[in-house]
């Protein structure tokens, strides 16, 4: 089974379930990133910490912007955005798994 991790406590949430946080930080812990550049093994040392929340109210879409947050240890020391950009937070996250590949993302949004 996929899972997602929400790095506050450890949290993993199903594959089948859809998670919003707020407040984001991304962290890559410099250590675990070593161990993976190491020994060439995946570990988790990546995650998302923000506030769980059930339900976003509802926002004028032109208020904030959107884009997607990815993380390849082998590429970059940072979680980067679609354009290749470092990452390290934003207002919200969208945690999901694609319903075609089951591999992981992440859609944020920042305030304009």
């Amino acid at each position: 089974m996929r899972s997602l991790t929400v790095g506050n406590l450890g949290v993993v949430i199903p594959d089948y379930i859809r998670k919003h946080l707020k407040d984001v930080t991304y962290v890559v812990q410099p250590a675990g990133r070593a161990r993976v550049l190491r020994e060439g093994k995946k570990n988790v040392h990546a995650f998302a910490r923000g506030e769980l929340v059930e339900k976003l109210p509802v926002y004028d879409a032109g208020s904030y912007v959107a884009n997607f947050a990815k993380y390849n240890p082998y590429k970059a020391a940072t979680f980067v955005d679609k354009d290749d950009e470092p990452l390290y937070n934003s207002d919200i996250a969208y945690l999901a798994l694609d319903s075609d590949t089951g591999k992981p993302f992440i859609s944020t949004f920042n305030a304009t």
